[in-house]
């Protein structure tokens, strides 16, 4: 009779604990999942945007690159850029040995390569194919202000077409820099 006793006391006991249903527990992991998806997707979009980041920062300081370029040729007295024949549009400038700096005619083959080795940006395809392109323009006073001066202009793009926008800004994958060169600055022969 004991033993009837106690079994219906812990019976009791038993019944009246509750336990979670079925419908209570679908819903927590419903919520559970949309959190989940909710930080992937956060976590996604913060990738894709420094990725985005990154490549801004290279683009910029390779159109900056393409600027030094020219100035060191500048300041190297190089007739390309300190004499009048001029314009030269649509050009590329780097400086893929140490030979110095290459100032040609691109001839449309704008697309920049990386070398592993040293890790510099160059025309030079025996590196690794990138997606940015460089192009530069050299051209004379076009506002007639000032005699003999000059505008050179540096644009690269990220979009990996190696091809440039008809509008560069940063929604279109371009960036591009502006260097006047006053004759005043020029070295004279």
């Amino acid at each position: 009779m004991l033993y009837m006793k106690k079994y219906s006391q812990d019976r009791k006991v038993f019944s009246k604990a509750r336990g979670f249903s079925l419908i209570e527990v679908l819903f927590s992991l419903l919520v559970f999942a949309i959190g989940i998806v909710s930080v992937v997707s956060i976590m996604t979009a913060n990738i894709k945007v420094s990725v985005n980041s990154k490549d801004q920062i290279i683009a910029a300081q390779l159109t900056q690159e393409g600027i030094e370029f020219i100035k060191n040729l500048i300041d190297n007295a190089d007739p390309r850029v300190t004499g009048n024949i001029l314009p030269y549009n649509n050009y590329r400038v780097d400086m893929p040995d140490s030979s110095g700096i290459r100032f040609a005619p691109a001839g449309g083959l704008y697309r920049l390569y990386l070398n592993s080795t040293s890790g510099i940006y160059s025309h030079n395809s025996s590196g690794a194919v990138t997606k940015f392109a460089r192009r530069i323009d050299l051209d004379a006073n076009s506002d007639g202000l000032e005699v003999g001066k000059k505008i050179v202009t540096s644009t690269v793009s990220w979009d990996g077409t190696g091809t440039f926008p008809d509008v560069c800004n940063i929604s279109n994958k371009c960036a591009k820099a502006t260097l006047v060169i006053s004759p005043a600055i020029l070295p004279h022969p």
